[in-house]
This record gives C-alpha cells, structure tokens and sequence, in this order.
C-alpha cells in the first residue's frame, strides 16, 4: 500500500529538483539531467515502498549515461574501469558481510559510475552520509530499531544527484 508520508516524500524530492535542473545551460543538457533526475527519484520511490531497486530502472540509468557520454565526448573507458573496479570491491564487501547492502544498492552504485566517473565514490559517501544521519535519528526516535533494513536506495540517489549537479560543468 502506498503511504500519504512516502508519497510527499518523493513529491519534496522532486519539487527540490526543478531548480537545480534550471542550471544547465543547453537543451541538451536539461534533457539529460532531468531523465537521470527523473530516474533517481522513481528508483527511490520504488525502493522506499517495496525495498527493491528495479533492474530497468539500473539499465535506463546505464543506457543514458552512455548516451551522454556519446553526445558530450566524455571518456567512456575511464568510466567503465570505475565501474568494473567498483563492481569486484562491493561484491567482496556483501559477500563478507551479507548485511552491508543489498545489490540493488551495489548495482545502482556501480551504474553511477557510468555518469560519475571517478567521483562515484564521493556520491557514495554523501549517500552514507546521508543515510548515517537520518537512520540515527530514527534509532533516537525508536520509529527503528537496529535489526531493521530500512531502504538506502533514496540516500545512494541523492548522493548521486548532489554529485552530478557539482561535477557538471
């Protein structure tokens, strides 16, 4: 069942998008920051209700990064050995501690790297941060206690877009 609460979450989310898209300078780069902004937001959704990230919404992430990285010239093989070198570490971490994440989360971190590059890695670490705040605050608040797995999805997103919208020139 969908919430009032995840529903004007998601409506925030995206309401405090539309300014930040206005940035960009070309059409072309409007387009391209706002499908990835529009895909964040509804893999963030999706996670938050039913604690999955959906594998088409990781494939249209990868299938538009590459699309920009074609229109932009960007260097796609730095982006791709982010990406392979990403993928062997997280998938070591979840195997050694099955309870760090789940894969959803370790493919949609791997797939920014497609966007990111090298600066993936800041992206996660906001998304951590993120997520390390509003997780305490639950604790503090006893609306969680430490055996829940709440959805890092939405925090790993934001993560994201906060990076994107630093690293776009």
């Amino acid at each position: 069942m969908i919430s009032i609460k995840k529903t004007l979450y998601v409506i925030c989310i995206l309401l405090l998008g539309v300014p930040f898209i206005i940035r960009f300078g070309s059409a072309r780069s409007i387009i391209i920051a706002g499908t990835l902004y529009c895909l964040l937001a509804h893999l963030s959704y999706i996670d938050l209700i039913q604690k999955r990230i959906p594998n088409h919404d990781i494939v249209a992430i990868a299938v538009t990064a590459i699309f920009d990285c074609i229109l932009s010239g960007k260097s796609i093989t730095e982006r791709l050995f982010v990406l392979i070198s990403l993928s062997m570490i997280l998938i070591v971490l979840k195997y050694k501690n099955p309870q760090i994440m789940g894969f959803g989360d370790i493919k949609l971190i791997c797939v920014s790297s497609l966007w990111l590059g090298i600066y993936t890695i800041t992206a996660y670490l906001i998304g951590v941060i993120c997520a390390g705040i509003v997780f305490g605050l639950l604790l503090l608040t006893r609306k969680i206690d430490r055996k829940s797995r709440p959805a890092v999805g939405p925090y790993i997103s934001i993560g994201i877009w906060i990076t994107y919208l630093l690293i776009i020139k």
